[in-house]
């Protein structure tokens, strides 16, 4: 108990303020740390804390004192205090939130007289524990952000509700909504008072919406959306209400609501001004267009003229904009702005409609289409205002792409045919490409400059168009025009995509050219008019510098298109049955490039003549019907790695001729493959060995992969001329290929192999492969000489590489070669070879191991050994026979052996096991089929493992392996007992029992003393049991009883301990 605590509170809360009154830092410190610990305070001590919050000159003691305020105590008596309902006090919390973000209350000030309106709001703040010296305090106390939760808003009072701003909106819009709803149904229903009822109320609240502005805005306002839906409702009436004593025309009644739009456009401009709304300025602005739509009607006009006139409008909308926007600002300009470009995009969509539907009507009279193109003349205008109004990004690209359709417009009104269509659109789009360069020059106008001249490019391409339909000189001349005029404006400023686009319309003029008829005669075939374009395309560059990074805008394009042409015109000589053209193309290709690389000087550029000169070759022999392509071309691929060998002075020159003759084999080859070349396989051996050379030369690892690959393809394809067609033939060829392509790069290659992994794993794995068609393989001779090659390989291989682990693989194998040389000779009792080569491998590697010589190779023949004696035991209950326990045996000698050699009992598992599996197989073959041999024999080697793991003090195996030892051999009697109902199993039981038990004693084993007694104890129940079965039910009493006195006995003697265990837990809480 604290001495606070002992006290009278009164004298503890004068002795707090008196502190908090004091001039010493550290007493006040000491004092607000006290209050922190109470659980009661006055007004007084919270008025002090206030007061120093604020006027204290020390940091700590403001952020303290501010800390206590929130204090479960000071928020009591601050409850006590204020005489404000919730409601009130949330809206001061409001006030005094939004005084804080305009600056007019700093934070900390803030803080403080939130304190006097929030205690209710934020969660309770628990007082300090007294953990440490008040004197301590001002040194330890750590500096602690203050964090205020946001406060719940009070939940309004049924008064707040029904005045509130969201119910006052509710029921002005609302009782609008009701007003002119019912005006509607009553003019409707009630004819003759239709026109009083709507001009009064018209009147009425038009009169009250500007009588009632000044004082009540706010209805004010939604009288006057009473007073603006009136009105086109008592104009509609009044019309109606003439219509019925007069026949009115169509141009009557449009003229008539072109003057009720104009009104209530003038009302409700004034009306934006009047009320400063931006509503208003919008159903003006729809008001005036709506006026300017109707004027078409009251001459009959066709419809491109009535969205000629909205256009107008449109323009006429952005007038106001630019008023609004210099009375007021851009946001509030900003509706009508949008309004504006909505109803042009509207104009635009309708007018495109219109024009494509009136252009296949013959009835349509064309001239009609310039107030299309009058149209688009406005929508230009249109998004240029709109740029200077409000600057964005697409503005100039919309207006440049109005003046797209306007010669097709132009065209259409006068019906001018396709030779004047086309002469209109050439002028229209030389007139853009010139006017987007003077353009350029200009500040103002420079952002039009590139939309512009891009929206000559469709303009150019229809008037293209339009020409080849005409006539191919036409659409030629046209293509040309348009190729010269890009030029021309390219050499005033260079653009790398506008030369493009003269290179394409110059490629047009082109293939117009070149289809005409005298030069159809000149070339006939399609593919020479593609090599001479691609050729004439890069043919600068042999008289230019010579420098591909030089002049890249002007130079790259034609290169570009010559490269696309070169392979559009390749695939095409690839795809016709042409042979004299393409082994023309082709030679040409091949002079050609080989010029071009040397012009260049690049090295990089030999592989063009590389490629098309075997591809002439090809040809060339097709032509001749000659099939010596194989022969031909792999002396091609000699003669290249030949000269790149002889020019090594010349780096990339040899590189390039080198990796060309190893492509041009491996395509070769491939090719040979996929088409069963006959003797195929030979030039595929011969092109591999190319790899082998450019990897001694070259020094690099890379190329590994290269000569195994085509020696498979070769063995592939020489193994079929040979007709040696089984799987088993490939396999082994593939697996001895890559496994000695591996060794002999091991060998001979000194330089590092990234590749060696990827080809020692794919050996490997062709070598499983191999194995396992090897063992289904009828041909016992065939397997045994596999694996007779395999045994060799991998000795080879091990003692090569040196490497132990290797080593497995020859040790597998030899057995493997024995069982299937056996078979050969009829011999299918292949356990009995293997024991013996079992016996051998351990016999070496033990005396390996106890001679310390061969490290490491010891442990592989040790394992060895050991694994094929498991084996061969898997094996021996398949074969059947009395013998077949001889090699499990063997090979559970040799576990024992190796137990015994490294004194580890659980080497010793295997061994027992395999000796009980020797067991079994002689009692099986003798026939003997009485469980109780089974059972002991397998306790019996049980038991002597759990002696041996109690030996090692292996006390969990132990344990486990004694329990399965008694178990299998109580077990087993038991159930004998049950099943044949004969007392003399009981007998065993019991003996078999007591032998358990013995041992148990002699080791000191819990489970093997408790166990057996259990046994015993089961079986004397059992044999009881079967004596009495009449009494069943006083039995069950009896038993009953016992137990009960069992447990009465129990809780007598075990009271005292429970008693102190009650003790113990008697302090708990429930």
């Amino acid at each position: 108990m604290s001495e606070n605590e002992s006290r009278d509170p009164k004298d503890v809360l004068n002795e707090i303020y008196a502190n908090l009154q004091s001039d010493d830092d550290v007493i006040v410190l000491q004092a607000i740390n006290a209050i922190s610990k109470l659980n009661f305070s006055s007004e007084a001590v919270r008025d002090q804390l206030e007061i120093i919050s604020l006027q204290s000159g020390n940091k700590d003691i403001r952020r303290d004192a501010l800390a206590a305020l929130a204090l479960p105590a000071q928020r009591a008596v601050r409850s006590r205090m204020s005489k404000m309902n919730r409601g009130n006090r949330y809206v001061i919390l409001e006030e005094i939130k939004d005084w804080e973000k305009e600056g007019l209350l700093e934070t900390h000030q803030a803080e403080v007289i939130r304190r006097r309106y929030d205690f209710d709001f934020t969660p309770q703040t628990a007082p300090k524990a007294d953990s440490q010296p008040e004197a301590n305090l001002p040194e330890t106390r750590a500096t602690v952000p203050l964090t205020r939760p946001e406060p719940e808003g009070p939940r309004p009072s049924l008064l707040q509700a029904l005045v509130s701003e969201a119910s006052i909106k509710i029921y002005l819009y609302l009782g609008a909504f009701f007003v002119i709803a019912s005006a509607a149904i009553l003019g409707a229903a009630i004819p003759e008072l239709r026109l009083p009822i709507l001009i009064i109320a018209t009147l009425i609240f038009g009169g009250l919406a500007v009588a009632i502005k000044k004082r009540l805005p706010q209805p004010s306002f939604a009288l006057f959306i009473v007073f603006s839906f009136l009105l086109p409702i008592t104009a509609n009436t009044i019309q109606e209400t003439i219509r019925q004593s007069t026949d009115l025309s169509i141009s009557f009644s449009a003229g008539y609501w072109v003057v009720v739009y104009v009104v209530m456009a003038v009302i409700w401009s004034g009306s934006a001004w009047f009320y400063e709304s931006r509503l208003f300025s919008v159903t003006a602005f729809i008001s005036l267009t709506l006026a300017l739509f109707r004027i078409g009607d009251i001459f009959d006009a066709k419809f491109e003229f009535q969205t000629s006139l909205t256009g107008i409008a449109a323009i006429a909308g952005l007038a106001g904009v630019w008023l609004l926007k210099k009375w007021k600002d851009a946001k509030f300009a900003l509706p009508l702005f949008l309004t504006a470009q909505g109803l042009q995009a509207i104009i635009l969509i309708v007018s495109t409609t219109v024009f494509g539907l009136r252009i296949t009507d013959p009835s349509n009279l064309p001239l009609w289409q310039l107030a299309t193109f009058f149209t688009w003349i406005f929508a230009f205008a249109f998004y240029i205002f709109s740029n200077s109004l409000f600057p964005f990004v697409f503005f100039p690209w919309l207006a440049a792409g109005t003046l797209i359709p306007m010669p097709w417009f132009i065209a259409t009104a006068f019906d001018i045919e396709s030779l004047g269509s086309t002469v209109i659109l050439f002028i229209w789009g030389a007139m853009l490409s010139v006017v987007s360069e003077i353009s350029q020059r200009f500040e103002l106008t420079r952002k039009y400059s590139l939309p512009v001249l891009l929206a000559s490019m469709p303009t150019f391409a229809l008037g293209i168009i339009t020409g080849f339909v005409y006539s191919t000189p036409l659409g030629m001349i046209v293509s040309l025009g348009a190729a010269v005029i890009y030029t021309v404006l390219n050499i005033l400023r260079v653009r790398w995509w506008l030369w493009t686009t003269a290179l394409l319309s110059f490629i047009i003029a082109y293939f117009a050219f070149v289809s005409l008829e005298f030069m159809q005669k000149l070339m006939p075939f399609f593919g020479y008019q593609t090599l001479a374009l691609s050729i004439l395309f890069l043919l600068p560059d042999l008289f230019l510098k010579k420098d591909l990074a030089a002049d890249k805008e002007w130079r790259w394009p034609p290169r570009i298109y010559g490269v696309v042409f070169t392979l559009y015109t390749s695939l095409v000589l690839l795809v016709q049955n042409e042979s004299t053209h393409a082994a023309i193309c082709f030679a040409v290709y091949a002079l050609f490039f080989a010029a071009y690389a040397f012009a260049q000087r690049k090295a990089i550029l030999g592989y063009l003549p590389a490629v098309y000169l075997p591809l002439t070759i090809i040809y060339a022999l097709n032509y001749f019907n000659v099939d010596a392509w194989l022969p031909t071309l792999t002396a091609l691929a000699v003669l290249y790695f030949v000269i790149g060998v002889a020019v090594r002075a010349k780096e990339k020159w040899s590189l390039v001729l080198r990796n060309s003759a190893l492509a041009l084999g491996t395509i070769l080859s491939f090719t040979a493959l996929f088409l069963v070349k006959e003797s195929g396989g030979w030039y595929a051996l011969v092109l591999g060995m190319l790899f082998i050379a450019e990897m001694a030369l070259s020094r690099d690892g890379w190329f590994e992969f290269g000569a195994p690959i085509l020696f498979s393809i070769g063995a592939f394809l020489i193994l079929r001329d040979f007709n040696f067609e089984r799987v088993t033939y490939h396999a082994l060829a593939y697996s001895v290929i890559w496994i000695v392509a591996d060794l002999l790069a091991h060998l001979t290659f000194t330089n590092p192999r990234p590749l060696k992994m990827a080809v020692r794993v794919i050996g490997g794995l062709l070598a499983l492969a191999s194995y396992g068609f090897l063992i289904t393989e009828s041909d016992a001779s065939f397997a045994a000489f596999g694996f007779g090659l395999f045994t060799l390989l991998f000795l080879t291989v091990s003692l090569l590489y040196r490497q132990a682990t290797l080593f497995y693989a020859f040790t597998l194998t030899l057995p493997l070669f024995v069982t299937f040389l056996l078979r050969e000779f009829d011999v299918t009792k292949w356990i009995h070879p293997v024991i013996v080569i079992a016996m051998i491998y351990y016999g070496t590697g033990f005396f390996l191991r106890l001679n310390k010589r061969a490290a490491g190779w010891d442990k592989t023949l040790l394992f060895s050994g050991l694994g094929l004696g498991v084996i061969s035991s898997m094996a021996a209950p398949v074969l059947g026979g009395l013998g077949a326990a001889i090699p499990v045996a063997i090979a559970a000698t040799l576990w024992a052996v190796e137990a015994f050699a490294k004194k580890n009992a659980w080497l010793a598992l295997p061994a027992n096991g395999l000796y009980l599996l020797a067991y079994f197989i002689i009692l099986a073959e003798l026939n003997v089929d009485e469980p109780q041999f089974f059972s002991m024999g397998a306790a019996l080697l049980g038991l002597f493992q759990h002696y041996l793991l109690v030996r090692a003090e292996a006390r969990t195996g132990a344990f486990v392996m004694g329990m399965l030892s008694q178990f299998v051999l109580l077990g087993t009697t038991y159930v004998e007992m049950i099943n044949k109902n004969e007392l003399i199993y009981f007998v065993v039981l019991f003996f078999q029992s007591l032998a358990v038990l013995v041992y148990g004693i002699v080791i000191r084993s819990r489970s093997l003393t408790f166990f057996p007694i259990g046994f015993v104890v089961l079986g004397v129940v059992t044999v009881v049991y079967s004596a009495l079965k009449g009494v069943a039910t006083i039995f069950l009493i009896g038993c009953t009883g016992i137990i009960l006195l069992m447990l009465g006995v129990f809780a007598v003697l075990a009271r005292e301990r429970i008693s102190k265990f009650s003790e113990k837990i008697s302090d708990w809480k429930a």
